[in-house]
């Protein structure tokens, strides 16, 4: 038998949790395991670009989209979010009209709850047949909201949007990423970094995990993960400490390297000397229970009949039982009934069984020398 399945056979335990506790116990064993756990989440920014209908030109907005995402990636943790161009309609694209207009702090809050979702970027492109000329604008809805909501004459563009970058004509992909990697870097990382976002993440998967386990990183609670592992999502780059701790096992304490790969951590979870000795000790004294029970029974029943009793090898032969059998039997039972009463009484499931076995050697001597006393 495993030293896992001792632990939980043992009657200390068992004996611990009533119908009551033992009710939400199996429930919280039965749910569904715990895929992944994220420490921070990318920030999240709603985006809205705007191209004339009658655009041509040698870049699309799917194109400004797709670069803008690969700028973004490289420096920032954040995900995209277009927003559906239905805002713009009526607008005839002014700046201050979008900006104002409900359906676009709606839709952008709806894309982006987070801190983040205060912002939304808004990128224009005007084309000819060869180049593109953008330019954007970084939108504090909640500026925005304030200033209509105080003065609905105020100059709302003044007052909510930050003007990112001048216009600039792109005449090929290059040019473009080119653009938009000056824009991550000179206007949207700042703004990031004051909400705590300003730098990519990755991730740890954990695997190997014999038991549940809470999930720390950085001695922050980040969640909890089943027996198998998980992964842990949103953790910053660089040397992380990551921490597994199961219920009643020893867990993993260890140091990661976090980069644009997937970490893996190979949860390593044994079972404390402490709570061995305790199994051991309240199982040795049930073994001890029925050892003293046995002596004492066959002591008596020689002494009674005084005839011969079978051996422990099992051949017949004088193996009278001598009257100090008794008192002897009954000290090995109370040692036993100590070592039992002492480890249910006494102590958390890791703390090293003292009591009991002090108890088990009081009781164990105590009665066997009152036993004897008495006959």
């Amino acid at each position: 038998m495993s030293f896992d399945r001792f632990i939980v056979t043992h009657p200390g335990y068992l004996a611990r949790f009533s119908p009551p506790v033992m009710l939400p116990l199996l429930l919280a064993l039965a749910a569904a395991p715990s895929a992944e756990v994220w420490v921070q989440r990318p920030i999240s920014l709603p985006v809205v670009i705007a191209t004339p209908s009658e655009t041509r030109g040698p870049v699309s907005a799917q194109d400004i989209r797709e670069a803008l995402e690969v700028a973004v990636s490289k420096a920032v943790a954040c995900e995209l979010h277009q927003l559906d161009n239905e805002v713009l309609r009526g607008c005839g694209g002014s700046v201050g009209c979008v900006l104002a207009h409900k359906d676009m702090e709606r839709a952008a809050r709806e894309k982006s709850p987070a801190l983040a979702g205060q912002y939304a970027l808004w990128l224009t492109a005007v084309a000819t047949e060869r180049s593109v000329s953008i330019s954007g604008f970084l939108f504090d809805l909640e500026r925005a909201n304030s200033v209509l909501t105080a003065n609905k004459e105020a100059d709302v563009i003044e007052g909510a949007a930050v003007f990112i970058m001048t216009p600039e004509s792109v005449r090929d992909s290059s040019e473009l990423g080119a653009y938009l990697d000056r824009l991550v870097a000179q206007e949207l990382r700042p703004v990031f970094d004051k909400l705590g976002a300003g730098h990519p993440l990755g991730a740890v998967r954990v695997e190997g995990m014999s038991a549940a386990a809470e999930v720390l990183v950085g001695e922050k609670v980040v969640g909890e993960f089943s027996e198998g592992g998980g992964l842990i999502r949103g953790v910053p780059f660089g040397d992380v400490l990551v921490e597994l701790r199961p219920r009643e096992l020893e867990g993993t304490r260890a140091s990661v390297t976090v980069d644009s790969t997937v970490s893996v951590l190979e949860a390593k979870f044994r079972v404390p000397a402490a709570a061995k000795a305790r199994s051991l000790t309240a199982w040795g004294g049930v073994a001890l229970l029925v050892a003293g029970a046995a002596v004492t029974t066959a002591g008596s029943i020689a002494i009674a009949s005084h005839q011969r009793v079978t051996c422990v090898a099992g051949v017949p032969a004088d193996c009278y039982l001598i009257p100090i059998s008794v008192p002897v039997g009954i000290g090995i039972a109370g040692a036993g009934l100590g070592a039992i009463s002492g480890e249910l009484a006494f102590g958390e499931w890791n703390d090293w069984p003292w009591p009991a076995w002090v108890l088990s050697a009081v009781v164990g001597v105590g009665a066997g020398v009152i036993a004897g006393v008495a006959r």
